[in-house]
């Protein structure tokens, strides 16, 4: 089998997978959501963002909302669906980043089996789950690396004695 055709079956076996995976916990999204969108609300009609209601207030710093604000301008159920792909999206960009920064590309077969590696990993999909609050955090971390001024290119973010292939 040619690297190739081992990339192209690897792809869409991931792909498949990863869809397969994702299929289930769409219709539980959202629970997050709710107190975002309507703090976001409550900000644009002048109103109280912070109440006493403690769990399923919203409970990020205000320039949180700064980000958050084209949320105002959808729907709910908009919203909810507009911050699970977000979520998706930032696995796969993570995941990108993270090839990148070790020297390989995104596609081909580097890409192909983390891909694979991703769609299979349980934790990844935990994230996703309601109620999760620290899933779109967790891609900060594959850009702080790269964006940190340590070195250049692939070099860049690693700590001293590490090397990029």
């Amino acid at each position: 089998m040619s690297k190739r055709n081992l990339a192209i079956a690897l792809w869409t076996v991931g792909i498949l997978n990863f869809a397969t995976n994702l299929a289930p916990l769409i219709p539980y999204q959202g629970y997050d959501t709710v107190p975002i969108w309507r703090a976001v609300h409550a900000l644009l009609n002048h109103s109280q963002i912070y109440t006493r209601g403690g769990a399923g207030d919203f409970l990020y710093l205000p320039s949180a909302l700064l980000m958050l604000l084209p949320l105002g301008a959808v729907s709910l159920p908009t919203a909810k669906a507009g911050l699970f792909f977000v979520d998706i999206g930032a696995i796969l960009v993570s995941t990108a980043m993270l090839l990148r920064l070790f020297g390989y590309r995104w596609f081909g077969l580097p890409g192909a089996i983390a891909l694979c590696g991703v769609s299979f990993a349980y934790p990844v999909f935990s994230r996703l789950e309601p109620a999760t609050s620290t899933r779109l955090y967790s891609s900060g971390s594959p850009a702080f690396c790269w964006l940190h001024p340590g070195g250049r290119g692939p070099q860049r973010g690693l700590p001293s004695g590490w090397r990029s292939r």
